[in-house]
């Protein structure tokens, strides 16, 4: 599919997808290429395989936009205020999430005051039942859309059966209006389990599945084995052109989260909080020892 990346320099060029989160080496390796910005490419030609790129300010962030807890108006000032930091700091990707952000009138305005700082890629992170209606308004805003389906609603088969028949509708939607479409799936990763969430995929139009890390140890109840990441891609049967991602490659250390106006730095190891301060200006994105005017 040809979508928009964001590119940058480092280690010889560097790509960051806003579908998937990941980093990759930009596969256009001559001597001399440029690669900073927004780059519209084949995903096709992405190398196999992500990359943890350290550098003073972060090649992606989490932001979470959270329930408006005062007047939509003061919120939606504080959400441009942080959104014009985040155009001007230089990373590369913004994941917009937290709750169902799509229910959020203001955010195709803030996705584009990001964008228009000509340097990220933006995505949404969300269940998807609320992309209905929302999708075209989107499709000119973010770069990608990440549908998070989660499999423990299969204790209610009402409501999975609800949730899915939403969620597949507005997928269709998504697709429709030209927005990339990314699955995610916490589920047992069993062949039948990963092979139901292809063929979904396949079927609405999406054309990435990443199932998060498995419960290790634990069948679902299905009675077969959990397979290994090598024997479940022997295992499937994915359609052509379908991009199947394991989480098998680098584990950044940290990740950095914007939430309530404060960036906070968080080890991913023992999801400790590393450092927490306001959000006032692109220096506060830099490590504490780095001086944002050198």
């Amino acid at each position: 599919m040809i979508r928009v990346f964001a590119a940058a320099t480092a280690l010889g060029g560097i790509l960051h997808d806003p579908a998937t989160g990941a980093t990759h080496r930009h596969p256009d390796r001559r001597p001399g290429a440029h690669h900073a910005g927004r780059q519209t490419l084949d995903d096709r030609t992405l190398p196999a395989g992500a990359i943890d790129v350290e550098r003073p300010i972060p090649v992606s962030v989490r932001w979470s936009l959270g329930v408006p807890t005062s007047s939509i108006s003061s919120r939606e000032h504080d959400w441009h205020r942080t959104a014009g930091i985040l155009a001007d700091a230089g990373v590369l990707g913004v994941e917009i999430r937290g709750g169902d952000p799509i229910l959020l009138n203001g955010l195709p305005a803030v996705a584009q005051r990001i964008i228009a700082g000509g340097r990220a890629v933006v995505s949404v992170t969300a269940p998807g039942w609320h992309l209905h209606g929302r999708a075209e308004q989107l499709a000119g805003a973010v770069d990608a859309v990440r549908i998070t389906l989660d499999e423990r609603t299969a204790a209610d088969p009402h409501r999975r059966a609800g949730n899915l028949t939403l969620t597949t509708g507005a997928i269709r939607d998504a697709v429709a209006a030209g927005l990339p479409v990314h699955l995610h799936s916490r589920t047992t990763a069993t062949r039948d389990r990963v092979q139901a969430l292809i063929d979904l995929a396949a079927q609405t139009g999406a054309g990435e599945l990443t199932p998060l890390p498995p419960v290790t140890g634990h069948t679902g109840g299905t009675g077969h084995d959990i397979l290994s990441d090598d024997e479940l891609v022997r295992a499937l049967d994915l359609p052509a052109g379908f991009r199947l991602h394991l989480h098998t490659g680098t584990r950044l250390a940290s990740v950095t989260v914007i939430a309530d106006d404060h960036v906070r730095r968080i080890d991913t190891g023992g999801a400790a909080v590393i450092r927490s301060r306001p959000l006032r200006s692109v220096a506060d994105l830099l490590p504490e020892d780095v001086d944002a005017h050198a």
